[in-house]
């Protein structure tokens, strides 16, 4: 599903902007999570109310990952490579400890 999402991004990012695709892919990431609790209300747990929420999650969120990253580094082009390193130690490390803090 991200790999479809961001087939489609590209094409639109062409006419709308970086800034407009992740707004479209929080509100459908909004939708998504709506979708699970309403279904949830309604039919209980099942799995069509589950999967197609879920599919439209992943869906919206290969909008907004991709244009998340490119939009957080865009002020650090000269050291692109950097930035992304440390955000990548940044969230390892994260990882990390919370995984010891669930352990505990």
């Amino acid at each position: 599903m991200l790999l479809q999402a961001n087939l489609i991004k590209i094409g639109l990012m062409l006419w709308y902007g970086m800034q407009s695709m992740l707004r479209i892919g929080l509100i459908l990431t909004f939708i998504a999570g709506m979708m699970l609790i309403i279904t949830n209300y309604i039919f209980g747990i099942s799995f069509i109310g589950v999967a197609i929420p879920i599919i439209l999650l992943y869906f919206g969120s290969g909008f907004v990952w991709p244009n998340a990253f490119a939009i957080a580094f865009t002020p650090f082009g000269h050291i692109a490579g950097y930035a992304n390193s440390i955000y990548s130690f940044m969230q390892l490390c994260g990882g990390a400890l919370l995984s010891n803090l669930v352990l505990l």
